[in-house]
């Protein structure tokens, strides 16, 4: 079973559904709950199709009413009480939830929107990759490139050409890494996630772009 929430959601608030395929269960996080509703936004407000790619928001039972404390009005719940999550994702015509990703972590590269949890989620199936992380940097011709850091595994070796070969019959030409960085370790937070925003304090760095 997959469970997806959020500390404001008091838990999970979607979950596969008993007796779901196995491919529904390996793709998506399942369905909202029944206590609650959820909204896929598109960054122009209005209600995604489904299989559009927005925001999603959630309301409902377990949902607080916002934050205290210093985080008191901070950005995350509007006056209609919705939870805007910071998670990018789609709903298909069965209601089943697919994540493509932290709205913060997109980049737009040649007009494209790239979603790095996709590409690293590719990568990491290298035999050779431990760990990955995307993020988008700043690029002249571009707007945005991707940049993927690479830890690979104790006693394996990779090479830039070889990931990016490895993710271009996988993957769309856009969503290629540009930039690979093979790394020993990545930061992480205290709870044991990457630390993304270190990445992206990190990204000043002038690294070429390999080629396309």
């Amino acid at each position: 079973m997959n469970l997806y929430g959020m500390s404001e959601t008091s838990g999970a608030i979607v979950m596969t559904p008993w007796g779901a395929e196995r491919e529904d269960l390996m793709q998506s996080i399942g369905r909202i709950l029944d206590t609650a509703a959820m909204r896929v936004v598109t960054p122009d407000g209005e209600n995604a199709v489904a299989g559009e790619i927005g925001e999603l928001w959630f309301r409902g039972a377990g949902v607080c009413a916002g934050y205290v404390g210093s985080a008191a009005g901070a950005d995350g719940f509007d006056a209609q009480g919705w939870l805007h999550s910071g998670d990018l994702g789609y709903v298909d015509e069965r209601g089943f939830i697919y994540l493509k990703g932290r709205k913060k972590d997109m980049y737009i590269q040649g007009g494209f929107n790239v979603y790095p949890a996709e590409i690293e989620g590719v990568i990491a199936r290298h035999p050779a990759v431990l760990m990955v992380a995307g993020i988008g940097v700043p690029d002249p011709v571009m707007g945005e490139i991707g940049r993927y850091y690479v830890v690979p595994k104790p006693g394996c070796q990779v090479t830039q050409e070889e990931i990016r070969a490895y993710c271009a019959t996988r993957l769309a030409d856009y969503k290629v890494p540009r930039q690979v960085v093979l790394r020993d370790a990545l930061p992480l937070t205290p709870a044991g996630k990457i630390h993304k925003a270190v990445l992206r304090a990190e990204s000043g760095a002038n690294l070429p772009s390999l080629p396309s």
